[in-house]
């Protein structure tokens, strides 16, 4: 039963309401005697929702449900074209984010015929709205339809065989191990100075004598480039009493090189 958009707009509002229409239509809506109820289903013009309604009687709405997409229901064939459009694109998201680790997937429309028994070759129409429907769905970065297939680009998140890579942490203890130029300086945002870690060789983290230092060693570098005497790099997290312990603790120490600049405060 299609009514005028707006009388549809106020039975909305107002469902309590007499409506000729449901006085006209009552031997319509019953409940036969297998418990079966039979309903009135109500859209408005131009519309893509109604209600099922059920009056018991009555010139009212007394029982009713809303329904979204009603029109459909007077098409089952518009139904069931949804449904399997439904299944095409979530067999399409399940199997690219399945299998791939990269993010990038083929699927041929063959093989998604002979999955969900969807033909879209030779049919564009088909092509773009799964491309459109694809599109929605979060787990979808991009899509280029092309060459009878789907080529879908995910989000690595959703992607069940992607691992992610942390990026190695650089420490001062690795640069040493791995033989640290002499001119490299530890600095700091606030009042250290040019702290000569290039002072230190790998040897000198096998002899022990750093371990109370170790966290300065381990300490996440944040910064690393080029300066005025040499290389200069930055710690996360460690304070600035600590630091000057360390300088303190390096002026001590039989320098590597025979001359170094002099502190200078920043």
């Amino acid at each position: 039963m299609e009514i005028p958009a707006a009388q549809f707009e106020e039975m909305l509002r107002y469902p309590l309401t007499n409506q000729d229409f449901l006085k006209e239509n009552l031997k319509t809506m019953y409940q036969d005697g297998n418990g079966v109820y039979h309903c009135l289903l109500v859209t408005g013009r131009d519309r893509a929702d109604g209600l099922l309604v059920e009056s018991d009687g009555s010139c009212y709405a007394r029982y009713a449900a809303y329904v979204p997409q009603a029109r459909a229901l007077r098409y089952p064939v518009l139904a069931e074209l949804e449904q399997k459009l439904t299944d095409a694109v979530d067999f399409i998201i399940q199997d690219g984010t399945s299998h791939t680790s990269e993010g990038n997937w083929i699927l041929d429309f063959d093989e998604l015929e002979e999955q969900t028994g969807l033909a879209v070759y030779d049919r564009p129409f088909l092509q773009e709205l799964i491309g459109d429907l694809l599109c929605s769905r979060p787990e979808v970065a991009d899509l280029s339809i092309e060459d009878g297939h789907f080529d879908v680009t995910y989000y690595l998140d959703f992607c069940q065989g992607y691992e992610k890579k942390e990026k190695p942490q650089q420490t001062l203890r690795k640069l040493i191990a791995q033989g640290i130029p002499a001119d490299t300086y530890l600095v700091h945002p606030r009042d250290v100075g040019f702290i000569p870690a290039g002072r230190l060789e790998a040897s000198d983290l096998e002899s022990g004598m750093l371990e109370e230092w170790s966290d300065i060693l381990d300490a996440e570098i944040i910064e690393l480039g080029s300066g005025g005497y040499g290389q200069e790099f930055l710690l996360e997290g460690i304070p600035v009493n600590r630091l000057r312990a360390f300088d303190d603790f390096l002026s001590q120490y039989a320098p590597r090189m025979s001359a170094l600049p002099t502190e200078i405060k920043m």
